[in-house]
């Protein structure tokens, strides 16, 4: 009877002890492969994510992918999905970050243009290969575009970097 009653104290402790044991060494485990993404792997996410967007309806002032979107709605759904608040209006939106020469962007900068006049009045995201995604009013839809197209050539800006 007495070893019996000592089997089971040795098995109550171990079934409390044990896991506390490695509670630490799975912890650390967790730590280990829970790194922050690399920014590059963040620019990478964030192109894939805007060209779920694409044939997305335009809709001035629209913010919802669902009702539609404005350039700058547009921007703002798609870093929001990233954690990052940006301003509602692309005027706004261009003094974020880190200003950006074109020969220097990178997949997930933001591409401001002057439309007329000389303020900012459009922004997309740059994707690759001097390619860039926005909501066009004129297409009606969210597209990609070109920035060897004379007239965006002609309405560039600059680039603005606000991931690192």
């Amino acid at each position: 009877m007495k070893n019996k009653f000592k089997q089971i104290f040795v098995v109550l402790f171990l079934s409390i002890v044990l896991p506390c044991c490695s509670f630490g060494a799975e912890q650390n485990k967790q730590t280990a492969f829970s790194k922050k993404p690399s920014t590059d792997t963040i620019r990478n996410r964030i192109a894939d994510t805007a060209q779920k967007f694409l044939g997305t309806r335009y809709l001035y002032g629209g913010k919802n992918k669902n009702s539609g979107v404005d350039c700058s709605g547009f921007v703002s759904l798609v870093f929001r999905e990233f954690g990052i608040q940006l301003p509602r209006m692309a005027r706004v939106q261009n003094k974020i970050g880190r200003t950006v020469a074109r020969h220097s962007l990178r997949k997930g900068d933001l591409v401001f243009f002057r439309m007329r006049g000389h303020l900012i009045n459009h922004v997309g995201i740059f994707i690759d290969n001097n390619n860039f995604i926005h909501a066009s009013k004129s297409a009606r839809a969210v597209k990609i575009s070109s920035l060897k197209n004379p007239f965006w050539q002609k309405c560039f800006s600059h680039g603005q970097n606000i991931l690192d």
